[in-house]
């Protein structure tokens, strides 16, 4: 929504004003009208989203002033990377569409992919931030589980955390898949109550979410349960803690999770359930490469909201 924003007020001040497409707001089907019943010259999407047309033919080759790939680096940090970049080319249309490229973390893998799309063109890079350290104000702990622990008990896990906090604090927890976060949900409530957690996820129909993303922002919730499709562009004012039921593959996602508390400059706290053999290379490139290292959690659990 962030970058929709920019492209928009720069649009305004265009004239001719060009008419601007933002896909992944609402559902498929509610973007396929958009690109079906006007004229398009940008559009603003991700990869995921992206590819989702694209398998359901909504997307047409077209010319296109500009396609805004928000969220890049998703083209790299999950199996249907080469879906995703089949989808690209086909929707990219003439030579002389412009694409920008936006990522909060652009590894050097999804750098190379980036340049792999772009083919003989040679892309301007503007690094904003070249620091890719992890938030200063977050803390980062672990918790130690065995090999093949169950969903259950790492909700179970997450739920001894949620429950020292106060009553107002808020928190976000982290599943893997998206099956995985109702169930999850409903062990938390058993915990902390029904209204206390809410949930997230592509399962729910799209008003089904916006209730439960109202209920966590304004509402008697306190924890939302969700997957890495709500890990970038989630700004909730109070989110001192989250909690990831186990670690991304891609280092780079362990910092958007991450990045869901602490916002607004506030400090905030990042708990991860850790699998020592599983888990050892992302917890080795989170040190190299973000300058990341995780503690063990202390006993005294009063930390996580100080």
């Amino acid at each position: 929504r962030q970058t929709t924003d920019a492209i928009e007020q720069l649009a305004a001040s265009m004239e001719p004003r060009p008419a601007v497409a933002a896909l992944g707001l609402g559902n498929l089907a509610s973007d396929a009208r958009l690109l079906g019943r006007q004229r398009v010259d940008v559009v603003v999407t991700t990869p995921a989203r992206l590819a989702a047309l694209g398998q359901s033919g909504a997307i047409q080759q077209r010319h296109l002033d500009m396609l805004v790939l928000d969220e890049a680096d998703e083209l790299v940090v999950s199996q249907e990377a080469e879906e995703r970049l089949y989808a690209l080319d086909g929707f990219l249309g003439p030579a002389t569409t412009q694409v920008v490229a936006t990522t909060a973390t652009l590894s050097p893998r999804a750098k190379q992919a980036l340049q792999g799309l772009l083919g003989p063109w040679e892309p301007q890079w503007l690094v904003l931030a070249p620091d890719q350290r992890a938030h200063p104000a977050l803390s980062h702990y672990r918790v130690q589980c065995p090999a093949g622990l169950s969903l259950a008990s790492r909700a179970d896990t997450a739920a001894q955390l949620l429950s020292t906090g106060a009553a107002s604090a808020k928190a976000v927890v982290f599943a893997s898949r998206k099956a995985d976060v109702a169930g999850v949900a409903a062990r938390l409530r058993m915990s902390l109550g029904h209204d206390r957690v809410s949930e997230w996820s592509g399962e729910l129909p799209p008003a089904q979410q916006r209730a439960q993303l109202q209920a966590f922002r304004a509402g008697p919730s306190r924890v939302l349960v969700t997957t890495d499709a709500l890990a970038r562009g989630l700004d909730v004012t109070g989110v001192l803690l989250v909690v990831q039921l186990g670690l991304p593959r891609s280092p780079s996602c362990y910092v958007q999770r991450a990045g869901r508390a602490g916002r607004f400059g506030r400090r905030g706290v990042c708990v991860s359930l850790v699998e020592e053999g599983r888990d050892g290379r992302v917890l080795a490139a989170l040190a190299e490469h973000h300058s990341t290292c995780l503690a063990d959690l202390p006993a005294d659990l009063s930390v996580l909201w100080r």
